[in-house]
């Protein structure tokens, strides 16, 4: 419940700050602070991170799961004799692993991309990483955090390098000290209990106009279509 959620986010603050320096220093990697404190704070939150009662493929709480974009071509096999070995390597699977991939009734209700206590969160490629994971898989929103900063997205926009700042929730940009005070606001919108009950839905609709990723590829296709055919045209 939020008193015990409260109780142990003011024993890992708490355990943070006594030592600060080190949790923040080159020496504490990101699996140390996913395993020590992220995995924490969500577990406070309500979530079976470690799958303690056993639900197996069904899960809350997986790690790494891989997405993976699967490469096709259409004729692939009659354009292969022209290509070198690092061409036809290039055509892997690529895999986006978000750090977590936090679920209820089988379905992803938002992602948690982690990085080490020491690396900074306002980077504009770690921003980029969460909100694409999220676009990409129509989930609503993404969670971008070091343990000592956290922040969450609105991601039912294309992410945009050039404005890291769309879809920032502006109450869940907070550093550590801040968490125990502001613990009312993030059990609303992320405990188990507050996604339970609809809270990510509640945040809202994306805006007028914007476009899902299926609808964004579609508009894409289409001007690929039509600069390819003028092209042809001016070429004659």
């Amino acid at each position: 419940n939020k008193l015990d959620g409260l109780q142990l986010i003011e024993g890992l603050v708490a355990r943070f700050a006594s030592n600060e320096a080190y949790f923040c220093s080159a020496e504490f990697d990101e699996t140390s602070t996913r395993e020590q404190f992220i995995n924490g704070l969500l577990d406070a939150l309500g979530w079976d991170v470690l799958d303690q009662a056993g639900r197996g493929p069904s899960r809350e709480v997986v790690f790494h799961r891989r997405q993976m974009d699967e490469p096709e071509f259409a004729g692939e096999a009659g354009w292969d004799d022209d290509l070198t070995e690092e061409e036809l390597a290039a055509r892997e699977p690529v895999a986006r692993i978000p750090d977590y991939d936090v679920r209820l009734d089988g379905l992803t209700r938002f992602f948690v991309e982690a990085k080490r206590a020491g690396r900074s969160v306002d980077t504009r490629a770690s921003i980029l990483q969460v909100k694409s994971y999220a676009w990409s898989e129509r989930v609503r929103i993404g969670l971008l955090t070091n343990f000592r900063r956290m922040r969450v997205y609105q991601c039912l926009t294309r992410p945009r390098y050039d404005d890291p700042d769309a879809g920032r929730l502006r109450d869940f940009d907070l550093d550590y000290t801040q968490y125990p005070e502001a613990w009312d606001t993030i059990w609303r919108l992320l405990s188990r209990e507050a996604v339970l009950n609809g809270s990510i839905e509640a945040l809202g609709r994306a805006p007028r106009g914007s476009l899902t990723v299926d609808e964004n590829f579609l508009v894409e296709l289409t001007d690929w279509r039509a600069r390819l055919a003028q092209d042809l045209i001016d070429r004659n």
